[in-house]
């Protein structure tokens, strides 16, 4: 029996042994490929910010405009000469921010950020992309960079401004402590709630849209909001509600509490089961039968200062007046009713028929066969004369 290496040539043997030897070559290079990509996008690949780039003034402007720059302990800070006014006010509020969210945790929150200052929002969307059109500032967690329109600071108060610091600082302090990636919807919700960034006017919003079945869905909500004021604005409404949501009434209100599921390597888990469809659609069902009914709508307004306590008011004096209407036009009916039925027990009693009157109409009203006739005469018989009585015996002598 003649074997196969005695047929084949020994060059081609060779060729065969070789292109099996690359071919492991470059399962191992593609292999090592992989997972270097992976170690580079590190935990939080699924956010985008994480792959932009370090940001800086230079690059949205030329050399002949002058660009600034300090630091102040902990802070790094880019900005315009134009802008010096804005950064005094971010100053003053940074180290309240800082506070405010470690306060809220219950836990130490010391990390270098940079700050950088564009002049309006043309110069934040080139700098981080057109869906930050409406945001005040942004944070880039990977860079541990800040970025602040003073645009749209520039008019607002000083309890303004440290609300949007502490909220962006909220989501710089989750991307450090969280060793896994969570929603959009669940990071933007932690972050509202640690700077109490509730507007009483997205009660009514938020319970309308409920009733109309307008809400977004949360898995569109996972990686990215909706660009439109209206949709953003929404979006944020139902983050903040569910986040709060599942803190009171999974973890008794406690927002350390619930932060302690989600972070470190411990809480890897935790942070990922929101991103499951029955564990997350579970709570959207629950979440939106908690916010469903009139109960909740008049809660909602009530709990703002807005026009609508005013028409509600007035829904409700309208409301008790025409029931006040309909139960005095009852008693008048039923007033009505009694003068008629005594007006007709009058007449009655006024038109009541004699003896003789009464004793015709029954005669009246006999069949003729049931009339009795008329008794005869009584008969005259003569009368016998009366018998005199026994004389009385005479007593004898």
């Amino acid at each position: 029996m003649l074997q196969l290496h005695s047929i084949v040539p020994r060059d081609y043997q060779a060729c065969i042994a070789f292109c099996n030897r690359l071919r492991y070559v470059f399962v191992l290079i593609l292999l090592t490929l992989c997972l270097s990509v992976t170690a580079s996008q590190g935990p939080f690949a699924a956010d985008s910010e994480t792959t932009v780039p370090r940001k800086s003034l230079s690059t949205l402007y030329s050399q002949d405009i002058v660009l600034s720059s300090t630091h102040q302990r902990l802070y790094e800070f880019q900005y315009l000469q134009k802008n010096k006014g804005q950064l005094n006010l971010i100053i003053k509020n940074l180290d309240a921010a800082r506070r405010s969210v470690a306060r809220t945790v219950a836990d130490a929150f010391l990390i270098r950020m940079e700050i950088i200052l564009v002049p309006d929002a043309k110069a934040l969307m080139q700098m981080v992309g057109d869906w930050a059109e409406h945001s005040t500032a942004v944070v880039i967690s990977s860079t541990q960079q800040m970025i602040i329109n003073c645009d749209a600071i520039q008019t607002q108060s000083s309890q303004v401004i440290l609300q949007v610091l502490t909220h962006e600082m909220a989501h710089l302090y989750l991307s450090i402590r969280l060793k896994a990636p969570i929603p959009r919807w669940l990071n933007e919700g932690i972050a509202m709630r640690i700077a109490g960034d509730w507007n009483p006017h997205y009660h009514s919003t938020l319970a309308w849209a409920v009733l109309m079945h307008k809400t977004i869905p949360l898995r569109n909500l996972e990686s990215s909001f909706p660009v439109e004021a209206n949709y953003q604005q929404l979006a944020y409404c139902e983050s903040y509600s569910v986040t709060d949501f599942i803190i009171r009434k999974q973890f008794a209100g406690s927002l350390p509490l619930f932060l302690s599921t989600i972070s470190g390597t411990q809480g890897i888990n935790n942070a990922q089961s929101y991103f499951q469809y029955d564990y997350r659609e579970s709570i959207e069902y629950e979440w939106l039968k908690s916010n469903y009914g009139v109960k909740a709508l008049v809660s909602a307004i009530l709990s703002e200062n807005t026009p609508w306590v005013f028409v509600l008011i007035l829904t409700i004096i309208a409301w008790i007046s025409i029931l006040r209407r309909k139960r005095q036009q009852r008693r008048i009916w039923a007033l009505e009713t009694q003068i008629e039925q005594m007006r007709h027990d009058y007449e009655s009693i006024a038109k009541e028929p004699t003896n003789e009157e009464i004793e015709e109409e029954v005669l009246r009203n006999l069949p003729p066969e049931k009339h009795s006739p008329t008794p005869p005469p009584i008969a005259s018989f003569p009368m016998k004369p009366p018998v005199p009585p026994p004389p009385e015996p005479k007593d004898s002598e």
